[in-house]
């Protein structure tokens, strides 16, 4: 392996994209900013080193082959393991890419507001939520506004209405814990919002 320190400012190490453990971070300075990039084990230029830090919500790892970069800008994007760019450094914040999709958020007109993209850049839910996350199970949490939350599914239609304080994950057999706030209903539903259990009030 050819010398790297003669190519970049600083060597880091491997391990810093958890599933590539042969993969090497270097780091090169520039107008006093210093950016990150990857080279394998035989020195060769994985990922260019063009990014000036790793995205921790989105994974230290390679995930659906794409790893969360962030940019000069401080805009996430995701990067494939040839090192390109198939996502362009465009949002504020991601979360981890859950079957096959990202809820991310990005500046639209002065407002952070939330959207899902699949993992080629293709917006599933259009950019107008103040807030969407990983529910399981095809359910997307969805917050209009600052509003109660409600779910939608993986193509956007309103799956549980707007009306509550708090939806759980999707369990393993299928329920999502609600609460519609203190001293009221709470209790669990199943996955299209029908109320199969109802519990005492706190």
């Amino acid at each position: 392996m050819e010398d790297l320190s003669l190519k970049y400012d600083q060597i880091d190490g491997r391990g810093w994209i958890t599933n590539k453990p042969d993969w090497i971070r270097v780091k090169r300075k520039s107008s006093g900013v210093v950016f990150i990039g990857f080279v394998d084990q035989f020195g060769k230029e994985m990922i260019p080193c063009k990014y000036v830090r790793q995205n921790q919500t989105g994974g230290y790892s390679f995930n659906n082959g794409l790893v969360a970069l962030v940019n000069e800008e401080e805009k996430i994007g995701f990067v494939n393991e040839q090192g390109v760019e198939i996502i362009p450094c465009q949002f504020e914040k991601v979360s981890h890419i859950e079957d096959g999709l990202i809820c991310c958020s990005k500046d639209v007109y002065g407002k952070n507001l939330y959207g899902l993209i699949d993992i080629t850049g293709k917006v599933i839910v259009p950019f107008s939520y103040r807030f969407l996350g990983h529910m399981g199970k095809n359910r997307i949490i969805a917050q209009k506004n600052h509003s109660p939350v409600g779910a939608l599914d993986y193509r956007g239609n309103v799956v549980i209405p707007f009306e509550y304080y708090q939806l759980g994950r999707v369990t393993t057999d299928d329920r999502i814990e609600y609460n519609k706030g203190l001293g009221m209903k709470h209790g669990f539903m199943d996955i299209n919002g029908n109320i199969i259990e109802e519990l005492p009030k706190e």
